[in-house]
């Protein structure tokens, strides 16, 4: 009797630890220590776009729960592109996927350390709980292959400092870009050292920043529009190591066990489709009729035929007004 009671209760902690989207009771994974994640998923590693929820935890072995809606991001015009960070080397069946390099036009993909913040206000016009710095004109970011500073974030450079470019990145810009943004640990051993040490041409001046505009991807850097930078900004908390995770949605799902991460599913949902045949609140007529392979449904209102890429099957029925490819996501 006493071995079923045992056996029982072993069953009732696993289902508890696995219940949660947390990954409850996994403590070595790359958000070790943290107690606070900002989530971004992409539909694809190429996708510009992304959903971005903030989750937050007390201790490890407690449950994450969402703290933010469900926000619209914009990561690199070009996508994503593995980064260096927390998560450590790139996991071995990803290894066929390209690694973050400079220019490239991509996000770092992985999970990240977010220490400081900076922008155009002075510190007591913003509300944040990182550790903030007014930039100047004189503030940079080093993007300069050749440069000892090289993915240095400089406030203040001192006399003799100066060996890069006259080019490189501006931390007080003429756009409202950096007006708030927060520093994303990319590429760098030794935060606070400078110089850090960082691989050179493996990307340099990662940021969490204001939007240019919806949907148009940056350079490399992840943003938002200005009210949600703001929401972001008011709370993070330096005290609850705050880190940044950022995976197409299949690399987080697999890798969701294995590096302990929070579970999504309620809250940022896969893209879907709907297949040739598939009853997704279809008038019987369009189902009916017009079904032939590659004719158009004419003279059938509210249906229309999405073809698939390059001409291929199945196509996807949708019906004009009451639904689309993407299963509709509630703000928490």
């Amino acid at each position: 009797m006493k071995i079923i009671v045992f056996i029982l209760s072993a069953v009732t902690v696993i289902n508890v630890c696995f219940s949660k989207g947390s990954q409850r009771g996994c403590k070595d994974g790359p958000l070790k220590g943290s107690n606070q994640v900002i989530i971004s998923i992409t539909d694809s590693w190429n996708s510009p776009t992304s959903k971005t929820v903030m989750f937050e935890r007390h201790g490890n072995n407690n449950g994450w729960s969402p703290k933010s809606k469900i926000m619209d991001a914009v990561v690199g015009r070009n996508g994503l592109g593995w980064g260096s960070g927390l998560h450590g080397s790139v996991p071995s069946r990803a290894k066929k996927r390209k690694s973050k390099k400079e220019g490239d036009g991509r996000a770092p993909a992985g999970v990240f350390r977010l220490p400081e913040s900076f922008g155009y206000k002075d510190k007591n016009r913003v509300k944040t709980g990182l550790p903030y710095r007014k930039v100047d004109g004189s503030s940079r970011c080093v993007d300069d292959k050749n440069s000892a500073f090289y993915n240095d974030v400089i406030y203040a450079p001192r006399s003799g400092m100066r060996d890069w470019a006259s080019n490189v990145e501006k931390l007080k810009r003429r756009d409202h870009l950096y007006e708030l943004a927060v520093v994303v640990d990319h590429n760098r051993v030794g935060y606070g050292e400078v110089p850090s040490y960082s691989t050179v041409g493996a990307g340099s001046c990662i940021f969490l920043h204001v939007w240019r505009k919806k949907g148009k991807g940056t350079a490399g850097c992840t943003a938002f529009s200005r009210d949600n930078m703001k929401g972001l900004l008011r709370s993070l908390q330096a005290s609850k190591s705050p880190t940044f995770v950022q995976l197409p949605q299949a690399e987080y799902n697999r890798l969701k066990k294995q590096w302990c991460l929070p579970d999504i599913s309620r809250t940022i949902r896969p893209k879907k489709t709907t297949k040739l045949g598939e009853h997704r609140g279809l008038p019987e007529s369009c189902k009916s009729r017009g079904m032939a392979m590659g004719m158009p449904i004419g003279g059938m209102p509210g249906c229309s035929v999405n073809f698939s890429p390059r001409g291929t099957d199945p196509k996807r029925l949708i019906q004009k007004g009451q639904g689309s490819e993407h299963t509709p996501i509630k703000n928490l």
